[in-house]
């Protein structure tokens, strides 16, 4: 099977075609079009015509009788996504996207939606397909009103999911959270050696990073989401850095600021929590990493205040512990989680030494998106993509 893309635009002189278009533009900077998939006769037939006899033989019964299967896609060239919307043959796939790629830039994002009920018959093509991140959704990232699905993402990304990690994805998206969300986390073993070479190289300013989900398991009857590092720093001033706009990310307290101000430990300060409020929910965890182990902060499980609403003059009195403070990590830990902000636990901070690191699983909470629990940057940030228009 072959098949044609065709702007709808292009459909007013083709009337035996205009029962097959379902959708329309929601803004000018998308096209839909419609699919074809025909059998390779037709196909050839097609690049004989002239354009005048091309008008006429896609109007004919002929070339209509024989369309093997028909869907509309969206592609917004703004946001260079493309939408494969209630796709009932997935059998069809490969050679939908191998259409696609034909007509459209190759180094897009696609996305696909399937009826809920039907994922684990049609699962095995779609991830042979290169799909993956599945999320629930019942509106397309472009706006467009769907039924409750699941969606699935062919990534431009570096980074794959196995079927193993997808596979958990799918049941952690099923999982029933009333208020927010839970997730388990740990980090490689990569990733905790790529902590301790950042910490102790020589330059030391302070640096920071984004985290991401390599692989997703299952251990001791939980979902885990494991973390791997991308090898990407963003340098600051000797003791400053920029947040980094990422579900998961970190920086580190530099070497020579123990030495510089006569400490043992280097715990978060104030300013460290103001900049996790500032992500405002885009963050599900920030990392410290300093000398002596990792500091993770996250929001409590019992916070459901706005983070902008947040008086950061209060944030910085209440969570400044000197780290002249003759106390252990371990104690600071107990300190700092009993700090209330307008009676209510705000953060919740979580301490693992280098020898826990790499083998601790640990629990976090985040707020919920639209109603949805989104743990991966793929699939956060297409909620979030209409915003780019």
């Amino acid at each position: 099977m072959n098949g044609v893309l065709i702007n709808i635009h292009q459909l007013h002189k083709i009337t035996k075609l205009l029962s097959f278009i379902k959708l329309k533009p929601l803004n000018k900077k998308e096209h839909v079009y419609l699919l074809l998939v025909i059998p390779i006769f037709i196909y050839n037939k097609l690049h004989t015509l002239t354009k005048n006899s091309l008008l006429t033989f896609v109007n004919s019964s002929e070339f209509t009788d024989n369309i093997h299967y028909s869907i509309n896609v969206i592609y917004n060239y703004k946001l260079n996504i493309c939408e494969i919307t209630n796709c009932n043959n997935i059998e069809l796939l490969p050679q939908i996207i191998t259409i696609i790629y034909q007509y459209l830039p190759k180094h897009l994002l696609l996305w696909i939606n399937i009826n809920q009920h039907d994922v684990d018959l049609y699962l095995t093509d779609i991830i042979k397909s290169g799909f993956m991140y599945p999320y629930k959704c019942t509106k397309t990232p472009l706006g467009y009103k769907i039924k409750k699905s699941i969606a699935f993402i062919k990534s431009i990304q570096n980074f794959h999911l196995n079927k193993e990690s997808i596979l958990n994805k799918l049941t952690y998206i099923n999982q029933y959270y009333p208020l927010k969300c839970k997730l388990y986390a740990k980090f490689t073993q990569d990733c905790i050696r790529y902590f301790k070479t950042v910490i102790n190289e020589k330059v030391q300013k302070e640096v920071c990073g984004t985290i991401y989900v390599s692989t997703i398991t299952k251990q001791n009857n939980k979902i885990v989401f494991v973390l791997n590092n991308t090898n990407v720093l963003q340098e600051g001033k000797d003791e400053e850095v920029n947040a980094i706009w990422s579900r998961y990310n970190f920086h580190t307290h530099p070497k020579n600021a123990y030495v510089k101000y006569n400490i043992k430990y280097a715990w978060p300060s104030s300013t460290d929590y103001i900049g996790f409020l500032t992500l405002n929910n885009h963050t599900i965890f920030h990392t410290l990493v300093a000398v002596e182990g990792l500091y993770i902060i996250s929001i409590h499980e019992h916070y459901n205040g706005l983070f902008e609403k947040v008086d950061t003059n209060k944030i910085s009195t209440l969570y400044n512990i000197p780290h002249s403070n003759n106390i252990t990590p371990d104690e600071y830990i107990i300190q700092i989680n009993e700090i209330k902000y307008k009676n209510k636990q705000l953060f919740t901070v979580q301490y693992l030494n280098w020898k826990k690191c790499s083998s601790t699983i640990f629990p976090i909470f985040y707020n919920k998106t639209n109603n949805n629990c989104y743990p991966t940057d793929e699939t956060f940030n297409l909620t979030n993509i209409l915003d780019k228009l």
